[in-house]
């Protein structure tokens, strides 16, 4: 199990995350719904940080734009959108260290 998620556009883009398998676990069951891409997640609750990065084997790898726009136009948790996001380009998250290279978002 893994910290992912995933961005899907159906009327409205979507953030959907959760600790699962695959990517796909998280696909709404209505087919019609249109899944753009995933990603990982970790959540530093010392720091409140939320750390994100773009892989999804199922549905291809979530951008940096594309985690932009989500944040600004989906509904988040106030728990998630409280938080500082940073997003690291092709980093594995259980890896970290003080010269870690990321954008904020």
């Amino acid at each position: 199990m893994a910290q992912k998620f995933i961005i899907t556009d159906d009327t409205a883009i979507s953030f959907r995350m959760g600790n699962v398998e695959m990517h796909v676990d998280l696909k709404p069951k209505d087919t019609s719904i249109k899944v753009i891409s995933g990603g990982k997640f970790h959540i530093d609750r010392e720091n409140n940080i939320f750390w994100v990065y773009g892989q999804s084997y199922d549905f291809g790898k979530a951008t940096i734009e594309q985690i932009r726009k989500t944040k600004k136009e989906s509904y988040l948790s106030p728990a998630i959108e409280s938080l500082e996001w940073r997003f690291v380009d092709n980093y594995r998250l259980d890896l970290f260290d003080e010269n870690i290279k990321y954008t904020v978002i």
